[in-house]
């Protein structure tokens, strides 16, 4: 069986005239192309512009469906242009930040312009659940442990920046699939992502009884008896940000936590005056910027 095996190799590699060290690169170059690719599929460390950022998180096994984000530590950021990954096994992990390739879970936030204004029509794709945020509102909900399934849903875009948001998790080894189609066509083709550092959302702060100080929107209000507080959070282009969580701290100790509506406004009131302090827990204070107003002082 040896001499069988051999003399075919053998009258190749003469016929070819190639020596064998290159041909065993040959072989080997894809194996390796393949692998790397494997190891970035859901996106890379490398910062990139014009992309989605993704926090990867580590869920318990068993997790029936996506977990509440706000209640877990990421343990990695990854960054891709591209959501396109169909059905396939996969055990490569997140090399460099961890070798999990089950029971983990992606939170990719972005944000885009259309190329037109009208009514876009969403599909994802997804093994096993996911969810589709556009402008803080649930559009496409394809959540739970399952095989490659899809879900749809439509919504109205307007010619301004938008914000996505797209959650992920995997369940049991070792089937994935995440696809994301606008239009039938895959994402971003339809859309334009745009870089956050140059569309990011920053602070409005102009209510009267308002004192604005402090880089992080920290307020002192000083009317007698209960009073409130409320925020506008407003993209670049002056259009507001809507589902965006925000966390108020009020005087007395207690945080209540929210989204902001359609409109990137939330309020809170009937408590009584002193120092409170607004965040937004999901952004970096080093991405967005104050608005400078004058403040309003009432006694």
């Amino acid at each position: 069986m040896l001499s069988l095996f051999r003399k075919p190799v053998c009258s190749c590699l003469r016929r070819l005239k190639t020596p064998p060290v290159f041909l065993l690169a040959a072989c080997l170059i894809p194996f390796l192309l393949s692998a790397q690719s494997d190891s970035t599929i859901f996106g890379s460390k490398e910062k990139i512009g014009n992309a989605l950022v993704g926090k990867i998180y580590l869920i318990p096994e068993n997790t029936p469906s996506l977990p509440n984000f706000d209640t877990l530590q990421s343990v990695g950021t990854i960054y891709t242009d591209k959501m396109n990954i169909p059905t396939r096994d996969w055990q490569s992990g997140f090399p460099g930040i961890s070798s999990r390739f089950e029971w983990f879970a992606i939170d990719y936030k972005g944000y885009f312009k259309v190329k037109k204004p009208g009514k876009f029509d969403f599909r994802l794709v997804s093994d096993d659940g996911s969810r589709l945020y556009i402008d803080g509102k649930l559009v496409v909900d394809n959540d739970g442990v399952h095989a490659t399934a899809s879900a749809s849903g439509s919504v109205q875009l307007r010619d301004s920046t938008h914000s996505i948001r797209l959650q992920y998790f995997q369940g049991p080894r070792y089937q994935i699939a995440l696809q994301l189609f606008v239009n039938e066509k895959p994402f971003p083709d339809e859309l334009i992502l745009t870089d956050p550092d140059n569309g990011f959302p920053y602070w409005v702060l102009g209510i009267p009884l308002l004192l604005l100080a402090g880089y992080l929107g920290y307020k002192r209000l000083t009317k007698a008896g209960e009073t409130f507080i409320e925020v506008t959070l407003l993209d670049k282009d002056g259009k507001g940000v809507a589902g965006e969580r925000v966390r108020f701290t009020l005087p007395n100790g207690t945080v209540t936590e929210g989204e902001l509506d359609a409109n990137g406004h939330a309020m809170i009131a009937g408590f009584k005056p002193g120092d409170c302090s607004i965040s937004f827990p999901n952004l970096d204070t080093k991405d967005w910027k104050e608005k400078q107003e004058d403040p309003l002082i009432t006694n």
